[in-house]
């Protein structure tokens, strides 16, 4: 909530109304309040008014603030947080995090059809006809309050969307214990109106995801970690991202067919291509 309701009228939308309910938004963003909100009750990276630089936790800049006052003369004091486009309680773990900032309202809010003609009247006449993304905003009789029309998110009917193309690819047969196997590409592709966003390094699963691996050097979606040299986390529409996948098998392990998937998670949910291939002696 940015301001208090008082005095700007009650009920629903009218105009000047304010509400006083949480609006329920997708991710909300911390660029430097004490606490994040993800972090619920609990105290994170706070830097007390006061507290000297040289204390834990430290800044990771230096600030030398000058005492002064407001217009009530009372002393003001200076704190900061966290500057972080990702959610700090999964930034340990790179593969996993999730990205910030994402104020498209989520299932739910009372956000949604806020603004109809029978409760705001020229407020309805006057909202834009499409939203921040382009999507129609007026298909139901009615509004929602904010830049975002619920409809134009992902789970809302479109938006948020991505392939991952080639849907099958065969390796063919190759020898156990081979270094050279055959490499294929696989790309990532927002197929949505919105950013794509919280998109994670491809992982490896099925029957058997042994005998394949992923050639982090040369694949580009999900954050550039663990070999990973450019990390793509966020897509525009239109824009894709690669994965490399060879096919390894091992001489631990039996001859014939192998079957494995290789999958890419992100806010449209997760994307998935099955591989085979043939392992001989």
């Amino acid at each position: 909530m940015l301001t208090s309701i008082a005095g700007y009228g009650a009920g629903p939308a009218g105009f000047g109304a304010n509400t006083a309910s949480n609006p329920s938004v997708v991710k909300q963003y911390c660029n430097g309040s004490k606490i994040p909100p993800e972090a619920g009750k609990t105290v994170w990276y706070q830097v007390p008014p006061g507290t000297n630089e040289g204390n834990v936790p430290v800044p990771i800049f230096n600030l030398t603030a000058g005492a002064t006052v407001d217009e009530g003369n009372n002393w003001i004091n200076i704190s900061w947080g966290p500057l972080s486009l990702i959610t700090p309680t999964t930034e340990t773990n790179p593969t996993t995090e999730t990205m910030l900032g994402n104020y498209s309202l989520a299932a739910g809010s009372p956000a949604i059809n806020y603004i109809t003609p029978a409760n705001s009247g020229t407020t309805y006449t006057v909202a834009p006809a499409d939203d921040f993304f382009g999507n129609a905003r007026k298909t139901n009789n009615a509004v929602d309050a904010g830049a975002v029309e619920f409809a134009a998110i992902g789970g809302g009917g479109g938006g948020a969307s991505a392939s991952l193309a080639p849907t099958t690819r065969n390796f063919g047969t190759v020898a156990r214990g081979s270094l050279l196997g055959p490499v294929q590409i696989f790309t990532l592709t927002n197929t949505g109106t919105t950013t794509l966003t919280g998109i994670t390094q491809a992982t490896l699963g099925g029957a058997n995801p042994t005998e394949f691996t992923i050639i982090r050097l040369v694949s580009t979606c999900g954050p550039a970690v663990g070999g990973q040299l450019l990390g793509q986390t966020t897509l525009a529409p239109g824009a894709s991202c690669v994965v490399s996948v060879q096919f390894r098998p091992l001489t631990s392990q039996t001859t014939g067919l192998k079957n494995a998937t290789v999958s890419v998670t992100d806010a449209a949910g997760t994307q998935t291509s099955t591989l085979a291939g043939t392992a001989n002696p």
